[in-house]
């Protein structure tokens, strides 16, 4: 186990780089976690830049987990804001963070897994949350398998409303149809972290690298369902705030991985669902992407 710590704050430094603004934690104080033979070490990474006001939120559903054998890392892609002063008042339980700045999200989380050395993986990012505090704990006799382990999510709209992903009644007997059209959300996933040490999300791909992620290792690794919810998730991003250009983007890096079985036909059919998702949001607002959520499950 020390070579393996030693291995990874090798890794640490090898990835410093020139614009790095600050870095600190526990690991840095060489206080290191390990697994144990029947309580295996969870890492979970958070991405954030220049979100104070929702980060804290994020940071107390993890460290007030009941499962006591979690590693937290952050990483901060160099903001200006309070965020960093919210991390420091938390240092103490922080494993390790690093502030500095990224190519982008899937940057950072590939960054977020070079720094990570429990077996098992989860991005919980910024603003987002776990359902509960005993859900690591609940989940954890899935952790003996070295498949992906997902859960159902809770949607959390600006009125502080909550509504159930499209997942709520999905059983076991429909996952297989539901996967063809969907993904799980990624803050209710957990992943061998040996599968990220294969396999990184694809800068190429910058807004869909996770749904091309996730189709990947679910179809390669196979899955453990928890039929319970597992994580919060907070509308305010691109899928639940659609703009035409990042969207048709969606469609178009979509094309190049060669994702449509009718390449041509489904990508034209991609684009017009583009223009009606903008079109019912412009009218109906955050309701839309439920109602759009819902309209899905029957589209093919």
């Amino acid at each position: 186990m020390i070579q393996e710590n030693q291995a990874i704050e090798s890794e640490v430094k090898q990835f410093k780089n020139q614009n790095r603004i600050g870095e600190g934690g526990l690991r840095t104080k060489r206080y290191l976690k390990k697994s144990c033979k029947d309580k295996p070490l969870i890492s979970i990474v958070t991405i954030v830049f220049n979100n104070e006001e929702h980060l804290e939120n994020t940071i107390l559903s993890i460290i007030s987990q009941t499962y006591d054998n979690v590693e937290y890392i952050i990483i901060d892609g160099g903001s200006t804001d309070g965020t960093l002063d919210i991390i420091k008042k938390y240092e103490a339980q922080i494993d390790y963070w690093v502030s500095e700045k990224d190519e982008g999200i899937y940057d950072a989380m590939n960054k977020g897994t070079n720094f990570s050395s429990g077996d098992w993986l989860n991005f919980m990012n910024a603003g987002d949350s776990f359902y509960s505090v005993s859900v690591i704990e609940d989940i954890k006799s899935s952790f003996s398998t070295e498949k992906v382990i997902f859960g159902r999510t809770k949607i959390i709209d600006s009125n502080h409303k909550f509504w159930d992903y499209p997942d709520k009644n999905i059983t076991i007997s429909d996952l297989p149809e539901w996967l063809e059209k969907k993904f799980p959300n990624h803050q209710s996933m957990f992943f061998p972290r040996k599968y990220f040490q294969r396999n990184k999300y694809e800068l190429r791909y910058p807004i869909s690298a996770d749904s091309h992620y996730k189709k990947k290792a679910l179809k390669e690794l196979g899955y453990v369902f928890y039929e319970g919810f597992i994580s919060n998730f907070y509308t305010g991003g691109i899928s639940s705030n659609p703009k035409i250009k990042e969207l048709l983007s969606i469609c178009r890096e979509r094309f190049k991985r060669k994702d449509f079985k009718y390449r041509y036909l489904d990508y034209a059919f991609c684009s017009i669902k583009v223009l009606v998702k903008v079109s019912l949001y412009k009218i109906l607002g955050e309701r839309s992407m439920f109602i759009i959520n819902k309209i899905r499950n029957y589209l093919p």
